[in-house]
């Protein structure tokens, strides 16, 4: 708050403070994602920590009903068990924190060391935020009835459980609250969840832009591990603005930092937001160092007209240096916005194609963990 000199508020601004308070937190490193050990990870250790902010000198885990006492050093109390003589779930307490470990057998998908597993195989994904149909001229449609006739993808599409798609914006009036959802809330979840069990998409949508319309983090939080609790093979991914803050309710974190091109009557160009800036919110998710999330990207491919007269479209360098500078952040995948708009300039038209097919044939070493360099065969 700014007050003038006889105390009156000439100018003042909200900042939202999130207060994240407890007296025990767990971590697990094995198993690194989603609390369970999937197809093709050793499951024999559960190694991990747990954070306390008390005064105490050791604290009891206990696993299957065998307690563990752990020193605790700096606040930290690690802990690296063998579980390899229980053959079923590994159900593990401390305090009034419960955990139940599942040995996942069949999984569509799932993330390891921070890159993202379809069907057993590390994918790069490639795909489109809104395909065809969505406005596209007649002709480009009947040309590229689908977006794999025109480029490579192979995220077709994901399964919405948007609270407010599936309940009616009226929703979010609790979902601004820091709280937890409402029994109607986790019931139209679970009947989205049990109507698309068989669905060929592996990953759901739980949020679009939640910055913008002031969904509290804690509230998808609630929700994000209800989904994982009812179906721990798909991945959950978020669109947002301000990817460190909701970090924790998704799998996939896709930011979209439209970098919004403009000219004026003079001809000259702008950017509301640079690719540095871009490159900078990628930046602050590769910088928590989180394994079990994945990095994405949905960068702009559309002429933001409807806001700004003078909007004008992306050119191919703006959009080819979006996605690499998303990619260079540790980035495993796009979802441009949006397909029928990309169609209206050359650039980006053929544009896009270039990109996809680079990153298709790059795939290979965009989530490779290996350190190898580039031989002049591969550059070739």
């Amino acid at each position: 708050v700014l007050q003038n000199e006889q105390g009156k508020i000439v100018h003042e601004r909200f900042y939202p403070v999130i207060v994240d308070s407890s007296p025990l937190k767990m971590f697990f490193t094995a198993p690194q994602y989603g609390g369970n050990f999937y197809p093709g990870e050793a499951s024999n250790r559960l190694k991990g920590y747990i954070e306390v902010s008390t005064a105490d000198k050791s604290v009891d885990l206990t696993i299957n009903g065998n307690i563990q006492k752990l020193q605790i050093l700096d606040g930290k109390a690690e802990f690296d068990i063998d579980i390899s003589k229980i053959t079923g779930d590994i159900q593990v307490e401390c305090s009034d924190i419960k955990k139940t470990i599942k040995r996942i057998k069949d999984a569509k998908a799932w993330i390891r060391n921070g890159k993202i597993i379809v069907n057993g195989k590390n994918e790069f994904l490639l795909g489109w935020y809104g395909g065809p149909g969505w406005i596209g001229s007649k002709a480009f449609n009947e040309k590229y009835p689908r977006r794999r006739d025109k480029h490579p993808v192979n995220m077709h599409g994901w399964i919405t459980l948007e609270p407010a798609r599936l309940l009616g914006k009226s929703i979010e009036a609790e979902a601004i609250s820091d709280q937890m959802p409402s029994e109607k809330m986790f019931d139209a979840i679970k009947k989205a969840i049990e109507k698309n069990i068989d669905s060929k998409h592996f990953v759901y949508y739980l949020s679009d832009e939640p910055e913008c319309r002031g969904l509290s983090p804690v509230y998808l939080r609630h929700l994000y591990e209800y989904i994982k609790k009812l179906d721990p093979g798909r991945l959950v991914m978020i669109i947002s603005r301000a990817p460190v803050i909701y970090i924790d309710c998704a799998d996939i974190i896709n930011p979209h930092p439209y970098i919004g091109p403009t000219g004026n009557e003079k001809g000259e160009r702008n950017l509301n937001q640079s690719i540095a800036q871009l490159r900078d919110m990628c930046a602050s998710v590769e910088r928590l160092q989180r394994k079990d999330k994945a990095l994405m990207l949905t960068p702009q491919t559309f002429s933001y007209a409807i806001n700004n007269f003078y909007a004008d479209f992306p050119t191919f360098d703006e959009t080819n240096a979006s996605i690499w500078a998303s990619v260079c952040c540790g980035g495993q995948g796009i979802t441009p916005y949006i397909w029928y708009d990309h169609a209206a300039r050359p650039g980006l038209r053929y544009g896009c194609d270039f990109i996809y097919f680079s990153l298709d044939r790059l795939a290979k070493y965009l989530y490779s963990e290996d350190s190898e360099r580039l031989g002049e065969q591969d550059i070739r």
